[in-house]
């Protein structure tokens, strides 16, 4: 894997000329493999975005859903019907809500490996009634993984923990909604990880500790931005 893209479709702030919204979308693109982490909350709020940026789903190999919460899965009726069937890896829980839309979930049991260098991570315990799964992008030796979160409930440093195990080694980067870190978590993430995209939930304070304590580690994007890795 040479190279990741990924392109922010949907998150609480955007670039001028696309829709915000409370929620998370992610379009990741790597050597071998397209994938939709989220869906965002709304149809319209993803497909306006979606075109704007130039994401054609039918592109899409899979998708992937981290947790039930309507400003993950909310969006998911557009992506089912622009590509009815399509695969979607799922934490346990209310899967019939996307039997019901049209796609295909697939609950994630353990960690599991859909496409060379694409892990699927969990589940794990976000609560007492939900679980949550994570997108671990691996590489060769010369190259590190990066993680792709949607909230982060477990926490963050168990996410990155677990994550760590999978790849045998450290990651490079994290991307996505960390739900409010706490300072110590940030701490521990700045020390293991290479840089750090606090996306959606994670809250601007994570986002100014980053930018004065780690401003090197500090990636900074939105609805819009294409992070290339």
């Amino acid at each position: 894997m040479a190279k990741v893209r990924i392109h922010v479709v949907v998150d609480n702030y955007a670039e001028r000329g696309l829709l915000s919204a409370w929620g998370l979308s992610l379009y990741v693109e790597t050597s071998n493999v397209r994938i939709l982490f989220d869906f965002g909350p709304d149809p319209h709020i993803l497909e306006y975005n979606s075109k704007k940026l130039g994401l054609d789903p039918k592109s899409l190999d899979f998708a992937v859903l981290s947790h039930y919460h309507v400003d993950h899965f909310g969006g998911a009726a557009y992506v089912a019907q622009e590509v009815p069937g399509l695969t979607t890896y799922v934490p346990p829980g209310p899967q019939a809500r996307l039997v019901s839309l049209g796609l295909n979930p697939v609950v994630v049991e353990h960690s599991i490996a859909p496409a060379p260098g694409v892990f699927i991570a969990g589940p794990m315990r976000a609560g007492f009634m939900f679980y949550e799964i994570a997108l671990l992008l691996t590489a060769p030796a010369a190259l590190a993984p990066v993680l792709v979160v949607g909230c982060s409930h477990p926490g963050v440093v168990k996410v990155v923990k677990l994550c760590e195990r999978i790849a045998g080694q450290k990651l490079f980067a994290v991307v996505g909604g960390m739900h409010m870190p706490s300072l110590s978590e940030l701490e521990y993430l700045a020390k293991r990880v290479e840089v750090i995209y606090p996306l959606h939930c994670s809250g601007l304070e994570a986002v100014e500790f980053l930018r004065s304590r780690y401003p090197s580690k500090l990636g900074e994007a939105c609805a819009g931005t294409t992070i290339s890795l």
